[in-house]
């Protein structure tokens, strides 16, 4: 399905009645959208086979794998996808939106042919990863794609020095694996280039309505976030307007307060989230953008945004690791679940931004659970795990003072702690890879989560519940015992 064609005034209406998120009386330009300079293609010269450096459709849940005709380690989130490699009997090797890359023989179709043509010159290494060429003093170890020069995408590698096993690595953060993933450009230039510093031209309307995105869902990053950048910093908060902060406080709960939004210059669209299920009044998308150290996160849905701006931070963050929509109190509107990774000197800080599904009707509400993260200075990291079990939030960590797991549910005045869980273990595991992998492929509903045994940190496949009757039985059930 195409995306479609719609006016970008429809996202900027401007009267009080219309718009969520109140301006000034003065309005100012937007920015124009630039139009992709791919060749389009109609619906019916589209190809069938997809090749490498192809704009694809992949349905959500196809399997995903490290090696072609390998077993699944993961499936489809996020669209749409980019092929960057080609293998036997149909398997194609994509790097989805979200960042995640792997192997799948699913169907795939062809959206639209990409292309580079970077507004600044790129330097590439000119040999993969691995190449011993690469630390030879004699070789020419980069080539330099010059700035509005053209390149295709002609394949991929993987660094070879991949990432330490932080807890965030392993249990929340895949985007984090993504950085280690190079695009090869070719045949204007040749040499591998990091994913996250370009972004994609393809062929897509001029104008984009971030509340009625078609096929786009999920997360979506660079390289993929070109055709949206202009809609998004469109509806960026302006100086004076109504926005919010999350004011740490010392209960259960961070909160978010209203204030006028200081002046930014937006530049630039980090990150893009999209549930392609929402109808209105419902959050259909959230737009993440940047003015080079502070950030706006932008709900938006039919014709009204509601924001929260996060300060400038030591380093670029935050980094939004999951999202996840759940009606949790059963009103018919999502509730959107959003993991943040704030990267400082001090280390890595993550939280859960639990939006309510209202939040475009009568003001953004909800507040900000803090799950753990890596302090530094030789402190031990604070692993977690959170889910969604039908109208409830649990959330696990190994070193909560309170209990093993929380349980989280919406009520009108916000989210709420409503009880104290029993977790149920079945396994127990040193890492969390195999106890992520032994949760994936069971159908009983087991989560990977974060357990202390012995003073010793370590993960289990298990599930927490709210009332000890209902843990008990499920433990008989499925051979687990309750914690």
């Amino acid at each position: 399905m195409r995306l479609r064609r719609l006016v970008l005034a429809a996202l900027l209406a401007s009267s009080p009645s219309g718009v969520a998120c109140r301006r000034r009386t003065e309005s100012t330009k937007p920015p124009e959208p630039t139009a992709s300079a791919v060749t389009s293609e109609s619906a019916s010269a589209k190809r069938l086979d997809a090749r490498i450096g192809d704009l694809v459709e992949v349905a959500a849940g196809a399997p995903v794998a490290s090696a072609p005709g390998g077993s699944a380690t993961a499936k489809v989130v996020s669209s749409p996808a980019l092929v960057i490699g080609l293998g036997g009997d149909g398997h194609r090797r994509l790097l989805l939106a979200d960042g995640v890359s792997g192997w799948t023989p699913a169907p795939l179709r062809v959206v639209s042919s990409t292309r580079v043509r970077p507004s600044t010159s790129l330097e590439l290494d000119r040999f993969p990863p691995g190449d011993a060429r690469r630390k030879d003093p004699d070789e020419k170890s980069t080539v330099v794609l010059p700035a509005h020069a053209v390149a295709n995408v002609a394949g991929a590698s993987f660094e070879r020095d991949a990432p330490s096993d932080r807890a965030l690595r392993l249990d929340q953060a895949p985007f984090l694996e993504q950085p280690n993933l190079l695009l090869q450009l070719g045949p204007t230039s040749t040499g591998f280039v990091h994913g996250l510093t370009f972004d994609l031209e393809w062929t897509a309307p001029p104008s984009v309505d971030l509340a009625q995105l078609g096929s786009v869902r999920g997360i979506v990053r660079r390289p993929f976030l070109g055709p949206f950048a202009a809609a998004a910093l469109a509806i960026a908060p302006r100086a004076g307007d109504t926005t919010h902060v999350v004011v740490d406080t010392t209960k259960d709960f961070d909160v978010f307060r209203a204030l006028p939004a200081p002046a930014h210059k937006w530049t630039s669209l980090e990150t893009l989230v999209v549930d392609p299920t929402a109808n209105a009044p419902a959050i259909a998308s959230l737009a993440v953008v940047g003015d080079g150290g502070a950030f706006a996160l932008v709900f938006v849905g039919k014709g009204k945004s509601e924001s929260v701006v996060l300060p400038r931070a030591d380093i670029g963050s935050p980094w939004v690791t999951r999202a996840e929509m759940a009606d949790l109190d059963g009103d018919g509107l999502a509730e959107w679940l959003v993991e943040l990774v704030d990267r400082t000197s001090h280390g890595l800080t993550t939280r859960l931004l639990i939006v309510s599904g209202t939040s475009l009707q009568s003001g953004l509400s909800g507040a900000v659970l803090r799950l753990g993260g890596e302090p530094g200075e030789g402190d031990p990291t604070e692993r977690y795990a959170w889910y969604v079990d039908g109208r409830q939030l649990f959330v696990a960590r190994d070193r909560d003072t309170r209990a093993a797991c929380q349980s989280v549910s919406m009520a009108k005045s916000g989210p709420m702690l409503d009880s104290t869980p029993r977790l149920v273990s079945i396994k127990t595991f040193i890492d969390a890879a195999p106890a992520r992998s032994d949760a994936s492929n069971a159908t009983d509903g087991r989560q990977a989560l974060p357990i202390d045994v012995s003073g010793k940190p370590r993960w289990t496949t298990g599930r927490c519940f709210r009332r000890a009757a209902e843990a008990a039985a499920w433990a008989a059930q499925v051979g687990g015992r309750v914690l």
